[in-house]
């Protein structure tokens, strides 16, 4: 029976007979009890799986079939008319044959292109083939500062002929490009060692020629050579004023004088004569400098600014920028000052006013002030010691969101120290210290209060006692306590009032103990020693004695030293005779009655 073999689309690719191997693809084809298929079916897999490896493509291929080259060590695939390379370009000096989206590098010129309608169209870069870089080349140069600036460099067969820049900068020397070795500035910089030729509009800073070249009094100037220029006296220059000597025309040398004299003379110019002296009428001026010599007026002088080491004489009516002594001396504060030394003045403190030292003030002498009535700081403001700012200074003051007084230290401690003279260098003290401080002096990282010496300073005294100390832990040897027993929290059923008896048991750990019950638990504690257990939660605890003396609801005769085990209902009674597991404790107290409470002793037997 025949097998009909289909391809992938659907088409049919041939029909094989029984017996028979089909060569019309590049593997063979094999009918049914065909003599020595297992070499033929071995070697198709093979091919399929190196993708028929060779140096020539395999020999009657089908469209989407693939082929590795090893002669270029690529992949390709069938197109149906030609091999076409998978993912990578084809590299060659000359243009290759093309099909849609196939790629080409020209080895020569380092381009690539992509084929496109039966063309090679170009993606980059810019080159011509046997000469050097020839294309317009973005990139970065560093500059003088180590700073990097986006550029565009114009290059022709491998020389740069100009550099375009957004930023004004000097190329770095490990950068260095012949022809820029000067500061590039925004815009198109031309190299040093090459022209720019055509015609620009704008304004240059500079240039090597006039174009087109111009005359100075008839000479001709373009600016490529130096030119010598003869004066060309187009009208007469006229003497002036306080000038003696001919006008001039041009035609010979004139000279001009000044007309001088030293004599007090109207509508001449004053000269010192050889004496350095000289003769005037009224002299308006300011004078600069040292005046050497005496100024003699028979009239009345008026200066502007007068500058001299010492006045004699008569009194000078004016101001004066500066002087080196008041003629009458003042008192300031009650301090006399004369202006020829330093005085010191007493401030009253009602005196100091304002929030800030005026802006001329950098520091002050102040070194003590008188006693003050009131001293007021802002609420929002702080005063502060040893520093010029709440975060720096040792030690603040200042009113927590303008409310809460704080007293604040930048050092990690903050001391409260009186005089002692029974203590080494007669102080004490006692330091709030911050976690790290802690830690350094030996504790945990925690916040705490500690004294100067270990062991020897006490919190209160017996005259002056704290009412109530609220701490998690206490660690220490307590010498007195002013309860007798040592009890544990449980959780209850319900509440319980002291004195009462329980038993382990009910919903949840305790609950009301039943007569002659061996699951006692104790007595209801009235005011604990030492309570241990004293994080227990839940809606009921009780404090249940396990040591000391505790009172305890009791019924019937009892006599001190009975052991007492439950009665029921809460309360004990005697038994001379209890069992493991039932004992109370010990009466300390004889009772006769219905029923009352007592002191018993728990936790012996």
């Amino acid at each position: 029976m025949s097998y009909v073999i289909n391809r992938f689309s659907g088409q049919q690719l041939v029909v094989l007979e029984d017996g028979t191997l089909d060569t019309s693809t590049s593997i063979g084809l094999l009918g049914r009890n065909y003599v020595g298929y297992g070499e033929v079916q071995n070697e198709n897999f093979l091919f399929l799986m190196e993708n028929f490896a060779n140096d020539s493509p395999p020999a009657r291929p089908l469209s989407g079939q693939t082929w590795f080259n090893t002669f270029t060590n690529s992949l390709n695939v069938y197109t149906g008319d030609e091999w076409a390379p998978v993912g990578t370009a084809i590299v060659d000096t000359t243009e290759p044959t093309g099909f849609d989206g196939g790629l080409w590098y020209k080895s020569t010129t380092d381009q690539l292109f992509v084929y496109k309608d039966g063309l090679w169209r170009l993606v980059g870069p810019e080159a011509v083939e046997g000469a050097g870089t020839t294309r317009l080349r973005a990139k970065n140069l560093l500059d003088s500062d180590n700073v990097n600036h986006a550029v565009l460099e114009l290059l022709v067969n491998g020389t740069t002929l100009a550099i375009c820049v957004n930023e004004q900068f000097v190329i770095n020397p490990l950068n260095y490009i012949p022809g820029f070795d000067d500061e590039l500035k925004p815009g198109i910089n031309v190299s040093s060692l090459k022209n720019l030729v055509g015609s620009l509009v704008g304004n240059a800073d500079s240039a090597s020629i006039l174009s087109p070249g111009r005359t100075i009094n008839g000479v001709f100037f373009d600016g490529a050579n130096d030119i010598t220029i003869k004066s060309s006296t187009t009208n007469i220059l006229t003497r002036g004023t306080y000038l003696t000597g001919l006008n001039f025309d041009g035609s010979t040398a004139t000279t001009w004088s000044v007309d001088a004299t030293s004599d007090n003379i109207i509508g001449k110019v004053v000269a010192r004569d050889s004496q350095g002296d000289f003769s005037a009428g009224t002299i308006t001026a300011n004078l600069v400098g040292n005046l050497s010599g005496n100024v003699t007026s028979l009239g009345t002088s008026t200066f502007n600014i007068v500058q001299a080491n010492e006045f004699v004489g008569a009194t000078l009516s004016g101001n004066a920028f500066t002087a080196t002594k008041f003629q009458t001396a003042r008192t300031i504060n009650g301090v006399l000052f004369d202006g020829t030394e330093n005085i010191n003045i007493p401030v009253p403190g009602s005196s100091i006013t304002g929030t800030v030292l005026a802006s001329n003030i950098v520091e002050t002498s102040i070194t003590t002030l008188s006693t003050l009535v009131n001293l007021d700081v802002s609420s929002a403001g702080a005063f502060t010691i040893g520093g010029p700012t709440v975060s720096t200074a040792p030690f603040v003051a200042s009113l927590e969101t303008g409310v809460t007084p704080v007293l604040q230290s930048n050092t990690g401690t903050l001391k409260l120290q009186v005089n002692d003279i029974s203590q080494p260098n007669l102080k004490t003290d006692v330091s709030l210290v911050n976690s790290a401080q802690a830690l350094t002096l030996g504790g945990t990282s925690a916040p705490s209060m500690i004294p100067k010496t270990d062991g020897v300073s006490n919190l209160g005294i017996s005259t002056r006692k704290w009412n109530n100390v609220y701490a998690n832990l206490f660690v220490g040897t307590a010498t007195q306590a002013q309860y007798a027993d040592l009890a544990e929290n449980y959780v209850a059923d319900t509440d319980y009032a002291p004195g009462t008896v329980l038993e382990f048991g009910g919903e949840f750990e305790v609950t009301l103990a039943q007569d002659g019950t061996k699951a006692i638990a104790g007595i209801v504690s009235t005011d604990p020693a030492y309570l241990m257990n004293s994080h227990c939660e839940g809606n009921h605890v009780v404090a249940v004695a396990l040591q000391g003396r505790v009172p305890c609801k009791v019924r019937g005769k009892i006599k001190k030293g009975d052991m007492l085990v439950s009665a029921g209902n809460g309360f004990a009674r005697p038994d001379q005779n209890p069992t493991i597991g039932t004992v109370i404790g010990k009466a300390l107290q004889d009772f006769e009655g219905t029923d009352g409470i007592i002191e018993v002793v728990v936790g012996r037997i």
